[in-house]
């Protein structure tokens, strides 16, 4: 019980708090009304600086980001996986894709395999990416 205490106040210190979320989400929506949903990705890495992202939060900045640049999905996905609060919920955002050609790249990307029993493994480093 303790445990679940702990990671329920860590999760409040180190993840994006919900109003925060949701002012990031109106403001991915905002920039591509402006025509300038290019820097949507952008503003999904300043705030991955900051704080952590719950697979719930990045389930949602995917499903934003699909309507706004269906391209950027891919890259949202990359950008996430160290920004998560809990590493094995990244399989929860690879959930989010359809195509098993795009889970195929962004594990490639990320040097993870998944294993058989469902689990990731990180089995080389990832490829660098335009930070």
């Amino acid at each position: 019980m303790t445990s679940v205490v702990e990671l329920m106040s860590n999760m409040k210190i180190t993840c994006v708090p919900d109003k925060t979320f949701e002012t990031l989400l109106n403001t991915l929506v905002d920039l591509d009304k402006a025509g300038l949903g290019i820097h949507c990705l952008t503003a999904i890495k300043q705030m991955s600086l900051m704080r952590k992202f719950t697979a719930k939060q990045g389930s949602d900045l995917l499903s934003t980001l699909e309507k706004i640049s269906p391209f950027d999905k891919l890259e949202c996905a990359i950008v996430l996986y160290p920004a998560l609060m809990m590493d094995d919920s990244f399989l929860m955002i690879l959930d989010c894709f359809d195509n098993d050609i795009d889970k195929q790249n962004i594990l490639h990307r990320l040097g993870l395999q998944k294993l058989k029993n469902g689990t990731l493994k990180q089995v080389r480093k990832p490829i660098e990416t335009n930070k």
